[in-house]
Formats: C-alpha cells, structure tokens, sequence
C-alpha cells in the first residue's frame, strides 16, 4: 500500500483545496515532509489518520461530543465562522500485488449546518464508490494495519 496523493480542504492552516501528490519513480521510495513551526505539519499527519481511521484514532467507538470537539480543532477556524462551512480530507491509496494495481480512495469529510457537525465517509475502487460487505471488509483491513 502506497499513498499516492492526498487532498486537504479547509484543515489547519491549509485554506481551500490543497492537494500533494507522492508519486515517485521506482528507484525513489522516500518522500520528505518539511516545514517551520505551526506550518501545518502535525495538522497534516492528524489529518491522515483522521482520514484512514475516523473516531477510532482519537479512542472513540462511534462519532460523538467529544470527537467532534477535536474535529473542530483540527478544522480550518476562519471556516468554523460560516454557518455551512465545510471541510475534508481525501487520500488515494494504490495497492499493487503484482496482479493489478487498485486505487482506493477514501474521503472523509465534515459539514457544519449552523452548530452542528456531521461527518460522511466514503470509499472508491478504481473510482467505483463501494459500499456494504466490501466498504466493511476494506475499514476492518484497514483497522488491522
């Protein structure tokens, strides 16, 4: 599994749509992330596992208060003042098994409608959105690693 680009909107200090792509030749397999202090670093990285993970990164069964308190600070603040603001995080992931190449994209994104937060996940082979037993087995692999 590699990650091939990664997609943050209205996160941390990323305002809009800011997107870094990790596409690499084959003899280059390490990709550096750099920055001043409060460019965005940590954002980024929580932002990821958020991505891959939702509610059970930060302990939580299930989406609730207090998840949603550490959404709201991983979100872009300027955003938070809209009463319909919103914000995301997408990540494609390619896994090669030396059969065939699969790009799983996941999109995890968070809508405020005047106070309250929802959160919407979804999750795309090869651009196909999945759902049911293959969304299911695809969150639990991904649980496992």
């Amino acid at each position: 599994m590699k990650i091939k680009r990664i997609s943050l909107y209205n996160i941390g200090p990323y305002v809009g749509i800011n997107t870094f792509d990790f596409t690499v030749a084959r003899d280059q397999n390490i990709v550096l992330i750099g920055g001043k202090n409060g460019a965005g670093k940590t954002t980024f990285f929580k932002a990821i596992k958020t991505c891959l993970y939702g509610c059970k990164v930060w302990g939580y069964d299930a989406p609730g208060k207090d998840y949603y308190s550490i959404i709201s600070g991983l979100v872009n603040f300027k955003t938070m003042y809209d009463n319909t603001s919103s914000a995301y995080v997408e990540i494609d992931l390619v896994f090669d098994d030396g059969k065939q190449v699969n790009t799983y994209t996941l999109r995890r994104e968070w809508k405020k409608i005047k106070t309250s937060l929802s959160e919407y996940f979804q999750i795309r082979k090869n651009d196909e959105l999945i759902l049911g037993a293959e969304e299911d087995d695809f969150v639990n692999y991904l649980l496992s690693v």
